[in-house]
């Protein structure tokens, strides 16, 4: 029974098979269409320490829509491991979170059942990659150290440190003692040590590197890109979160805004008063993003900002956003040695997913309920007589 979600293994199902197409970091915004709003980088805004709890990749609460479900019966059984309800309903849950700042609350209940056939889908991927490269590994005898498990415990206690939460507070909401986590953490290490193996014996040559530079450097082409960093102070109308009515958190915007031209730290400020917790713990800092990628308000001011400059107040959806603009790039394709690690990495990828494809491909899955098995799904048509897309796209709702 999947008891306990890995919590450092989901990054390398990704990683290691980016031959089957690419897929987004968690921070890279959604694209914008043509004349569709898109949501700020930052997540919906929420409060910290239980919001770093309840959004932990784990496997320990029910959603209300399965809650006349027994949560330990098998939903599916991937060789020899069982997924339950309950890691079903849970992965539901952080899909849910994750799309809440992005599809208005009316068209929530109608996205739940394509967000139950993507996490079914997820979980059984995530069970065939975890069972063959468990297999393997102990084939190879990796095997963590003890001190490699504190660190990696040490690591996520930092992390709900950084988001107002402890690690108690995560065994308590999630029902688990330390060896518990601590005996999936030992799994996860072996599976990223033996990845890490597998992708060292690759050997890409630097003549591969420069081939595919050059075959793709084109595409590798980057619009211009700004810096900057923010202090979101969230009304009542915003997505996901409660905030505060229009007029206080004006006010609150502006006492701060007066602070910062006062000479106050502005990535202190953010620590402190902005109700984006993703990019608050960072001293406000998004990143790079190009034109588009964020709301029409917010991108306008912050590429009309000069490098160190301060917006005024810039209102959006999401409430009253204090702008400081960090850095940008020009744009333009980068060069073979810019490239030559991320190109390196991608190939390495490659090899290792096409061995991990090779191993899962007979891996049998059987499904308690038939209708769940992608083979016998038949996807409705959409208002219009649209066929539904084959995953959740909460940019077509708005």
């Amino acid at each position: 029974m999947m008891k306990l979600r890995n919590l450092l293994f989901a990054f390398l199902v990704v990683a290691v098979l980016a031959a089957c197409g690419p897929s987004k970091t968690p921070t890279q915004p959604e694209p914008a269409q043509p004349g569709v709003p898109t949501p700020a980088a930052a997540p919906a805004p929420a409060s910290g320490g239980e919001a770093a709890v309840a959004s932990a990749p784990t496997s320990a609460a029910v959603s209300g829509a399965d809650m006349n479900i027994e949560p330990d019966a098998t939903v599916a059984t991937v060789g020899t491991e069982k997924i339950t309800n309950r890691d079903l309903s849970t992965e539901v849950k952080l899909l849910e979170r994750r799309y809440a700042s992005q599809i208005p609350p009316e068209y929530m209940a109608q996205m739940r059942p394509r967000f139950r056939e993507q996490a079914l889908s997820t979980l059984v991927h995530q069970a065939k990659v975890s069972s063959v490269l468990m297999a393997e590994a102990a084939r190879e005898h990796i095997q963590p150290t003890s001190g490699e498990v504190d660190a990696a415990l040490m690591k996520i206690e930092g992390q709900l440190q950084q988001q107002g939460a402890t690690l108690d507070m995560l065994l308590k909401m999630r029902g688990w003692s330390k060896d518990e986590l601590r005996k999936q953490l030992e799994g996860d290490l072996i599976k990223q040590q033996l990845v890490e193996k597998k992708r060292e014996a690759a050997h890409i040559s630097d003549a591969s590197v420069e081939a595919f530079y050059e075959a793709n450097k084109e595409r590798m082409k980057q619009p211009p890109e700004v810096r900057a960093s923010h202090i979101l102070f969230a009304t009542k109308s915003a997505p996901g979160h409660p905030g505060l009515p229009v007029e206080v958190a004006r006010a609150s915007a502006e006492e701060v805004l007066g602070w910062i031209k006062a000479g106050s730290d502005f990535a202190e400020l953010a620590r402190k008063y902005s109700d984006d917790p993703g990019s608050a713990m960072k001293g406000g800092d998004l990143g790079f993003f190009s034109e588009g990628q964020m709301v029409g308000p917010f991108n306008d001011a912050a590429f009309g900002l000069k490098e160190g400059e301060i917006s005024d107040l810039v209102p959006t959806q999401y409430g009253f956003h204090i702008i400081k603009k960090t850095g940008e790039k020009n744009g333009g394709i980068p060069t073979l040695a810019e490239s030559e690690e991320m190109i390196r990495k991608q190939l390495e990828n490659q090899v290792v997913g096409r061995w991990l494809q090779g191993l899962t491909k007979d891996i049998k899955v059987t499904y308690a309920n038939p209708a769940d098995d992608p083979a016998n799904q038949q996807r409705p048509a959409m208002p219009g007589g649209t066929a539904e897309p084959s995953s959740p796209n909460p940019q077509s709702m708005r």
